[in-house]
């Protein structure tokens, strides 16, 4: 969040979290289904090859309630794939833009990295904020 505070961004209205791991997206769905703050849109596209399976392909967007019963209908497929191609991301709209004046974001931070996401906000140019 360093950059973004450098570049005097005031506050995000909005943000977007992309993901190319099952395991690591999991974990970031749980943090984002508690989030109170934003609107949360979840988005997997997901392409599974197993055994017996030539194709198999889900695309997936909704809200990230909704979201659940289709990870848990992903997650035994992945883990038993030979080969996968997954993406993922979550689009946070903030109710009221995140300030980065105050500890509001920090704080922000903070709820995700109790779910095990690593260094959130950490790594975005501050021209994705504005």
């Amino acid at each position: 969040m360093g950059q973004v505070r450098k570049a005097k961004v005031d506050s995000i209205a909005s943000l977007t979290v992309r993901l190319f791991e099952a395991g690591a997206t999991w974990k970031v769905h749980q943090a984002m289904a508690t989030l109170q703050e934003a609107d949360v849109t979840c988005h997997f596209e997901v392409g599974i090859e197993a055994d017996g399976i030539v194709e198999f392909e889900v695309n997936f967007t909704g809200r990230v309630d909704k979201a659940n019963a289709v990870k848990s209908f992903l997650d035994p497929q992945i883990r038993n794939a030979v080969e996968t191609d997954f993406k993922a991301s979550y689009s946070l709209a903030f109710k009221q833009p995140l300030s980065l004046k105050d500890s509001s974001a920090d704080a922000f931070s903070k709820k995700l990295t109790q779910y095990g996401v690593a260094r959130p906000l950490s790594r975005r140019s501050p021209e994705r904020y504005r």
